[in-house]
């Protein structure tokens, strides 16, 4: 079986975060399954990761650019072209996209390959957007291109995956999707990693993730505070 991922950074790019740590995970372990595993990206460039028969494609634009709308507008002739290129070299049986840019690629792919196409939600942008301060004119289109590409992606997935069923559940309801379609995985730890040392560490607390509103820094600070009352 061969799996194509998709998502919008490389796993190498100096943005990447959680969603491309997921993506390479998640492909090292198909890896191990004898899963033939490429991973398609928005970014100029083939690599084959050194230790690992993942293939990796990237599809258009800059590397250190690929996250500005211009470039992205631009290069879409040149993506379309690549995007059939590979699919037509590869042949994958199943497309999984992870995030909005992804989702609208996976689409295309789809199309193309007439493949199975799974998507994964990372982050909801009605959610995303809903408490943004900014109100330029920049930042109501990024919401406009978002929310297209949202609701393009999971329309037309075959099934969807979320790491939490509060997700489901907003998911469902906003864009009127049956709940059957959702498949619910929770995200998982890497014990060969992350090893606990039986320490107990007292009044320590580690916090892992962007700072900003919806990661609920806050509420956590909060419950701090009100946990110090109590004691």
């Amino acid at each position: 079986m061969k799996v194509l991922m998709i998502s919008k950074l490389a796993p190498w790019h100096p943005n990447a975060g959680g969603m491309e740590n997921h993506v390479l995970q998640l492909s090292k372990n198909l890896e191990r399954q004898n899963i033939e595993v490429i991973h398609l990206f928005w970014a100029n460039g083939h690599k084959k990761n050194r230790g690992s028969n993942i293939k990796y494609y990237g599809i258009a634009g800059n590397e250190l650019l690929n996250t500005f709308l211009t470039t992205q507008i631009i290069y879409i002739p040149k993506a379309l072209f690549r995007i059939k290129k590979i699919l037509m070299r590869e042949n994958p049986d199943i497309i999984h996209a992870h995030g909005m840019t992804a989702g609208i690629i996976g689409i295309i792919a789809k199309k193309i390959a007439n493949s199975p196409y799974i998507y994964t939600l990372h982050g909801i942008s009605f959610v995303q957007y809903k408490n943004s301060t900014s109100n330029t004119l920049i930042n109501k289109i990024i919401q406009k291109i978002a929310n297209f590409e949202e609701t393009k992606s999971i329309k037309k997935s075959d099934k969807i995956i979320s790491v939490d069923k509060n997700t489901i559940n907003l998911v469902s309801t906003n864009y009127d999707v049956q709940k059957e379609k959702f498949i619910y995985i929770p995200n998982g730890v890497n014990v060969n990693i992350f090893r606990s040392k039986n320490e107990r560490i007292i009044n320590k607390l580690l916090f892992v993730g962007r700072l900003e509103k919806r990661k609920g820094l806050d509420t956590l600070l909060n419950a701090i505070s009100l946990i110090k009352k109590e004691n």
